[in-house]
């Protein structure tokens, strides 16, 4: 009975993409509020004159990054201690990156959440800092919904960057492969190359000594 190998469908994200989501819902409530606060604030700092808001615009960008920053440090950290490989408490390059990219997908799944909130939140001071940012009440059924988008948008993300690495990790060992065996037919060019010199010299040598030989012959005669 022939065994068909199951094999994962590269559509639908792996399950390490998943656990991956879980690692940053404890930032959850810091993406909520900078995957709005940083768009708002750029778009204030692009849009408005210079006297009209532009200091606190910039003020409020830099502080957004800052935190982003301090969280992703965190998960690098936490990243590396966890890996195998990990030497001391500085983190890698690898660890690095997944912290920074952590929080990429932090903001973009933490964004519909204020899609539904402007479409479906309560009315009650719609345009004030306190309607917006300490009613973030929603049906229970949107809120579902918004739990289910956070999970599938970081997952698919997630899943992106692995397929793009794992395509880059093989590319870069196609190339170290390919400059091995060019390295390997190198050498066995340079040893062929030493041989025929050697048996070339060696050939050489032995004419001279027949030619010595002979002329030593004529001369005694």
């Amino acid at each position: 009975m022939d065994k068909t190998k199951f094999k994962w469908p590269i559509w639908f994200p792996y399950p390490s993409s998943w656990l991956r989501v879980l690692s940053i819902i404890p930032f959850f409530p810091i993406g909520v509020y900078s995957s709005i606060l940083l768009p708002m604030a750029l778009l204030i700092f692009i849009t408005n004159p210079p006297s009209e808001g532009k200091l606190f615009s910039f003020i409020t960008i830099l502080l957004v990054i800052s935190v982003l920053l301090v969280c992703a440090f965190i998960y690098a950290l936490g990243h590396h201690k966890l890996s195998r490989r990990a030497k001391g408490w500085i983190p890698s390059l690898l660890s690095d990156w997944k912290g920074f990219y952590a929080m990429i997908v932090l903001n973009f799944s933490a964004a519909p959440l204020w899609v539904f909130y402007f479409i479906f939140g309560k009315r009650v001071n719609y345009y004030s800092y306190e309607g917006v940012f300490r009613r973030l009440e929603l049906p229970e059924s949107v809120a579902q919904i918004v739990l289910i988008l956070f999970f599938l948008i970081g997952a698919s993300m997630f899943q992106i960057e692995l397929l793009a690495y794992e395509r880059w990790k093989k590319r870069r060992q196609k190339k170290l492969e390919k400059k091995r065996r060019q390295e390997e037919i190198d050498n066995e060019l340079s040893l062929m190359k030493a041989e025929t010199d050697k048996k070339r010299k060696e050939k050489l040598a032995k004419c001279k000594k027949t030619t010595w030989v002979s002329r030593n012959k004529k001369h005694k005669k």
